[in-house]
């Protein structure tokens, strides 16, 4: 009896983490950066344009009409918002709050989070990637992290931020943060 109910909660966790797994759609992750775009236009029917131009990757993949190029180009020409400052629940070191930065990478902040076009590493382990939007980051010889991704480029979302004194910092959804350094 405890063996039937044993096997019969594996198979409903199975079954639970099914649309867990559709959540994870390159298309509809691709639909959802392209409605952040769309977030920070104030007016209703421009903010609406946009939004029906944002889906424009799902109505491809599900043969409907496309869009037209008007919504589409409301998307590709809409800057991102910058993302809502977070407040530390803790006051950090001395009462100063956290002057590094958060210490984990969070991934539920993710705005302005761009696509891999493509990836490679070097001799020395360092990678250079491009992004959609054709933009080329070499990581810094000065970063002891080492990355170790093997799927597919388009699988990476990565957000690049610019840091004190000119420097930038790569974070990569799922992984870790890199130090980079723009190369176009």
């Amino acid at each position: 009896m405890r063996l039937r109910l044993l096997s019969l909660a594996v198979i409903l966790s199975g079954l639970a983490s099914i649309p867990a797994q559709a959540a994870s759609d390159p298309i509809r992750d691709d639909v959802m950066l392209n409605l952040q775009r769309c977030s920070g236009i104030a007016d209703n029917r421009t903010w609406l344009n946009c939004f029906y131009g944002a889906a424009q990757p799902m109505r491809a993949e599900l043969g409907l009409p496309p869009a037209p190029e008007a919504q589409v180009n409301l998307v590709k020409n809409t800057p991102m918002t910058p993302p809502p400052m977070k407040q530390e629940s803790d006051s950090g070191w001395l009462g100063i709050g956290n002057i590094f930065g958060p210490s984990t990478n969070d991934d539920s902040n993710m705005v302005g989070a761009m696509r891999l076009s493509a990836f490679t590493f070097g001799k020395d382990g360092l990678f250079t990637v491009t992004l959609a939007d054709g933009q080329v980051w070499k990581q810094s010889p000065y970063d002891d992290l080492r990355a170790h991704w093997s799927d597919p480029p388009a699988s990476y979302s990565v957000v690049v931020s610019a840091d004190m004194l000119g420097s930038h910092t790569m974070r990569v959804k799922g992984d870790k943060n890199y130090r980079v350094i723009r190369v176009k």
